[in-house]
Formats: C-alpha cells, sequence, structure tokens
C-alpha cells in the first residue's frame, strides 16, 4: 500500500514539474522568435523543437526514474519544515492544491484519449473522402517528390484552397490543383513534401494533441512560434528543389493567408506572410556567434532541471505523499 501511496505521490510531482515547465515555454520561445534573425532557419526550428519537448521530458523523467527511494530511505523531507513554518492550515492548503493536481491530471489522460480518438477518426475520415493524385498532380509530382513517396499526396474535395499535412500525409484540395498554374502548383508541392521530408506532420499531430490535452496556453503559444519556424525552413528548402524564389513567394500571394502546410488550427496569419515573403524575397545570413550561446542554454537548461528533478525528486515525493496520506 505505501509502494501505491509513493507511485501516485511521483505522478502529482510528475504534473507540478509538467506545468511549471510548461509555463516556461512561451517566453523562451518568444525569446527565440525574438533573436530569429540571428539563427539560421535549422537552428531556429531546432532550438524551438526542444522548448517545445522539454515538458514532455522532464514529465517522463520524473514518472520513469528509479532512484527516488521511499520515505523510509529519506534523510530529508520538506514535510516537517512546510508544518513548522505555515502551520496546519498551510498544510491543509497544500494538501488542497495537490490533490486538485491529482485531479487535473486525471482530466489530462481522460481528454488525451478523447483527443486521440478523434485525431485518429479524423485521418480515416481524411483518407476516405481523398483520392489518389490526378494526372495535373502526378505530373507535378514527377518533378519534385521521388516516386516512392508520391503514395503520401492525396487530392481532397473542398470549398477553399486548403493544402495540409497531416500526421504523414499531405492533403492538397482540388481546388487548387484545379486552379494553381503548373509553376505554382510545383511551389506547392515543393514546400509541402519539405514537411513530409522533416516529419513535421508527425511532430504536430503528437504535439498538438498534448498541447490541446494539457490547456496550457504558453505551451500553445510555443508550438505556434515552432510551426512558423517550420513553414519559413520548408519555403528556404523548397527553393533548393530549384523551385524559384519568386514563384513561391507569388503562390503565397495567390493563396493570401490560407493555410499552407501544418494543419492544427495554427493558420498562417498577416505577419507570417510578411515574414515569409521578407525571407524568400530578400534572405539574410545569420550570425553564426549565437548558435552556440542558444544551444548552451537549452542543453545546460534541460541538464540542470533533470539534475534538480533527480537531487531533490525523492525528498519532494516524500512530501507530497505525507500531505496526501
Amino acid at each position: 500500500m505505501q509502494y501505491l501511496e509513493h507511485l501516485l505521490a511521483r505522478w502529482v510531482l510528475m504534473a507540478l514539474v509538467f506545468v511549471v515547465a510548461g509555463a516556461m515555454t512561451a517566453p523562451l520561445s518568444a525569446l527565440l522568435w525574438r533573436r530569429r534573425r540571428a539563427l539560421s532557419l535549422v537552428q531556429l526550428k531546432g532550438a524551438l523543437s526542444a522548448v517545445v519537448l522539454t515538458p514532455v521530458v522532464l514529465a517522463l523523467f520524473t514518472a520513469l526514474v528509479v532512484v527516488m527511494p521511499p520515505c523510509a530511505y529519506h534523510s530529508v523531507c520538506y514535510f516537517g519544515w512546510l508544518q513548522q513554518n505555515l502551520g496546519n492550515t498551510g498544510i491543509l492548503l497544500l494538501r488542497a492544491l495537490l490533490l486538485a493536481t491529482a485531479t487535473l491530471l486525471i482530466v489530462f489522460m481522460v481528454r488525451l484519449v478523447v483527443y486521440v480518438t478523434t485525431a485518429l477518426s479524423a485521418l480515416r475520415q481524411l483518407h476516405k473522402a481523398s483520392r489518389a493524385p490526378s494526372g495535373a498532380l502526378q505530373q507535378v509530382l514527377q518533378q519534385v517528390v521521388p516516386y516512392r513517396e508520391h503514395h503520401r499526396f492525396r487530392e481532397l474535395p473542398s470549398l477553399g484552397c486548403i493544402d495540409m499535412v497531416y500526421a504523414g500525409v499531405c492533403f492538397l484540395s482540388e481546388q487548387s490543383v484545379r486552379t494553381l498554374n503548373e509553376v505554382q502548383l510545383r511551389a506547392v508541392v515543393a514546400h509541402e513534401w519539405q514537411h513530409l521530408r522533416s516529419r513535421d506532420g508527425w511532430f504536430a499531430f503528437a504535439m498538438g494533441l498534448l498541447v490541446r490535452s494539457a490547456g496550457l496556453e504558453a505551451w500553445s503559444m510555443a508550438l505556434r512560434r515552432w510551426s512558423h519556424a517550420a513553414e519559413l525552413l520548408a519555403d528556404e528548402r523548397a527553393t533548393l528543389l530549384g523551385v524559384p524564389r519568386i514563384d513561391l513567394a507569388r503562390t503565397l500571394l495567390h493563396q493570401q493567408a490560407s493555410a499552407q502546410g501544418l494543419s492544427l488550427g495554427f493558420a498562417a496569419n498577416s505577419s507570417l506572410l510578411e515574414e515569409r515573403l521578407r525571407l524568400l524575397l530578400a534572405p539574410q545570413a545569420s550570425t553564426p556567434g549565437w548558435a552556440w550561446f542558444v544551444w548552451l542554454a537549452i542543453v545546460g537548461g534541460c541538464g540542470l532541471a533533470l539534475y534538480v528533478v533527480w537531487a531533490a525528486g525523492g525528498a519532494s515525493t516524500c512530501t507530497i505523499h505525507c500531505i496526501l496520506f
């Protein structure tokens, strides 16, 4: 019974670590986005990916680490200090807070199951509603995409020019295929192919489910900035396939602010469209001096957080156990 209580206490500690780490993603991603012109697009996207993944890594580390002994093996426990300084009233308030955290963890798990079921159902519906590439699209695919990857492109009947990568499949609207000329359609296909090559769809699919289930606005903002960086990098890599920058820029203007790539509710807005056009029409070289500082800060911060969780996690688990049980 005591082992089960400590296991529950560790899960509550995991939830607390997850919430704190998730709240820190917004300022970190904002700092990276503000300094984006000092980084290459690869560095910017990689750094934002690390920021978005940090809450998950810390939570899994807290839940899976096996070096946190139970109370019997602890020489330090915060419970006595809390009771001495806060009294019984403070302990009752902390107990209510921890019980609320445990409730939120249960709600998160239920929401995650619901969203995963809905997302998989939506993916199946998209596959059923879509069809294999038509002749016009097949002709463009042969110019840009290797033949063995053509099956990852599907045409989808829709009311607008909405093209998206969902999980590992690119769905191009039939209206886009019909209305865009060959040069514009080639630019769109090259852009979406870069998302597929980078597995952006799977990253956004998985992290989007976690973000929606958690309901943390800060974490959602970090994922949105990652999505923007993924769009910028896909544009840059599309030009390496022979798509002229001016043609890709004209395609963006033709599509206006329609979603170009990831489909998780983060539709292209005017600021993102302006940034994409700026980098396409006036590309700028990044300053390499910032890269070492950014990665040193991210790796050092994650390492410090892991050490703190490992060093203080046992005592914290013991304290949560004492307060809850």
